[in-house]
């Protein structure tokens, strides 16, 4: 692989990995962003399920205490009614007996007609006995106490002891969740306020009317309603959780769809650029061709006007009488040298024609590649040295093993034009022609001390009709055709080349050959034609 060519691998490669980088970072970036709404929506709903849960606590707290509220306020409109009427009478019996502290009452027990035994019931007996009864049969227990207490039973616990302190302050309700032999209970409690009709049992204990006598308590059990509760909640979340489902399923699919918008946009929009960048080089290309063409028609009109000037001058300069034998033979020498001049003109654009037609062949033969570069040496040496520049050259393979099987009429062209512009554009120090062995390949090269090339000019000197030099004032000779022809030559033989210049210190152009040697041991190949071949 040529040094150009690969560059240009480099340049796409480099292009391919930053555009699939590009793609993978702007996929990492869209699925950062797909996550991201989903935990945001499993946020939301978190948060849905939080503060729906904080409402159903509410909700159950509330009408706990409306039901406790309800069941308090019967129990005391029972009690009032029995105050009212002062007190009942109901039938003796093992559970129902004489309440001792209302002995100090003259008719507590009475007997009727038909000798049945009755005994009074005043209302806090009555609501101690009904409160036993709702205990039994639901669960809501009711308790009446005081600070103040007639009966040790009705001794207040902890919770009712602090109640109680609080109406004494003018609090009207107290109300709390709390636990009762490890289970979930509502414990509300409001004051019993002392009236006319309370007195008749209570006025031995010094209360007057208006008085706080002490507070009637409810606790109510929470159990049915916290599984009431549970329920509710249990049915929010199963909901929730499909509604989620159902968004995570809604948002995945539009962000398929938008990806899939996304990726034939970019893909329409990757067409169009390859194609604007398509059209721009086409431009590009027309504008070169057609600079190049301008360039080629003049240095095509120079390149040969120069030579049949010089062929036209000198012949009308042979027909005047009275020349000399030695103008004579400089004329015809000249005449010669512009001739050959234009002849190579016309092979090079007759090679380069056929080479881009497919015409030119390659013909495989086995070619002595030491007698070749050392024949090219000493044919150019006079030349070399009449500028002052030393001309040498570098074989790494004994004659016996420099036999190999190529086309010769190429690597002749090939180390002549390569020979010829180092000396071109050479001025003084040396020229140095060489190979060696490379793997599977020989690395021929022609160094030189010359002019050496700018860096923008390295890629497009293998280019037809460039040169290193394309001033108008057209210091150097030349088609700029030799390069080109000699980069085909390479490429049709299975090789490469490139060069390695440093502007005013001198070049290097390599260029290599597969290393096939010849089945057998010949004889060196005869170069008796090379010379017309380097004249030529």
């Amino acid at each position: 692989m040529s040094k150009k060519c690969y560059c240009k691998f480099k340049k796409d490669w480099h292009l391919a990995m930053k555009f699939k980088w590009e793609t993978k970072s702007m996929k990492n970036k869209r699925i950062i962003s797909l996550i991201a709404v989903l935990l945001a929506w499993t946020a939301l709903f978190v948060f849905v399920i939080i503060i729906e849960f904080v409402k159903l606590n509410e909700l159950t707290e509330e009408n706990a205490i409306i039901e406790a509220r309800a069941n308090f306020n019967k129990d005391l409109a029972i009690r009032n009614w029995s105050a009212l009427h002062g007190g009942i009478y109901v039938p003796v019996d093992s559970l129902t007996q004489p309440n001792s502290t209302l002995s100090h009452v003259p008719e507590r027990d009475i007997e009727t007609p038909s000798g049945v035994k009755l005994t009074l019931m005043n209302p806090a007996y009555l609501m101690r006995e009904l409160n036993g009864y709702f205990s039994e049969y639901y669960g809501i227990t009711g308790h009446l106490t005081s600070l103040n207490l007639m009966r040790a039973e009705n001794k207040p616990d902890e919770w009712e002891v602090k109640a109680l302190k609080q109406f004494e302050k003018g609090v009207k309700e107290v109300s709390e969740f709390t636990e009762i032999n490890k289970e979930p209970y509502l414990r509300l409690m409001q004051p019993m306020i002392t009236t006319q009709s309370c007195l008749k049992c209570h006025a031995q204990q010094g209360y007057q009317v208006g008085d706080v006598r002490g507070g009637i308590g409810l606790a109510l059990p929470m159990k049915k309603l916290m599984e009431i509760n549970y329920f509710h909640k249990k049915r929010f979340v199963i909901i929730s959780f499909l509604i989620w489902i159902l968004g995570c399923v809604a948002f995945i699919w539009g962000y398929r769809r938008i990806i899939h918008s996304l990726k034939r946009q970019r893909l329409a929009e990757r067409k169009l650029k390859q194609q604007n960048i398509v059209l721009v080089n086409a431009l590009e290309k027309a504008t070169e061709s057609d600079r190049l063409k301008s360039a080629f028609l003049a240095n095509m009109s120079h390149e040969i006007r120069t030579p049949m000037n010089g062929i036209m001058g000198f012949t009308s300069l042979l027909k005047e009488a009275g020349l000399s034998a030695k103008d004579f033979h400089t004329y015809i020498s000249t005449i010669e040298f512009s001739g050959k001049r234009l002849l190579n003109i016309i092979n090079d654009l007759l090679d380069i024609s056929r080479i881009e037609s497919g015409q030119m062949e390659i013909s495989i033969i086995e070619v002595n590649i030491n007698e070749l570069i050392e024949y090219i040496a000493s044919f150019f040496k006079p030349e070399v040295e009449k500028k002052g520049i030393h001309l040498s050259f570098k074989n790494a393979l004994p004659d016996s093993e420099s036999i190999i099987r190529t086309d010769p009429e190429k690597i002749h062209a090939i180390l002549i034009n390569l020979v010829k512009n180092s000396i071109k554009y050479s001025h003084e120090g040396y020229i140095e022609i060489g190979y060696e062995i490379n793997g599977e390949n020989l690395e021929f090269y022609v160094k030189d001390t010359g002019i050496g090339i700018k860096e923008d000019v390295k890629t497009f000197i293998f280019e037809r009709f460039r040169q290193a030099n394309e001033s108008d004032t057209r210091e150097y000779e030349g088609a700029g055709l030799g390069l080109s022809i000699t980069k085909a030559y390479v490429e049709m033989l299975g090789g490469d080349i490139w060069v390695e210049s440093e502007f005013g210190k001198g070049s290097v152009f390599y260029f290599t050959l597969p290393y096939q040697l010849s089945a057998e041991k010949n004889e060196p190949i005869e170069n008796s034609d090379l010379k017309e071949r380097v004249n030529a």
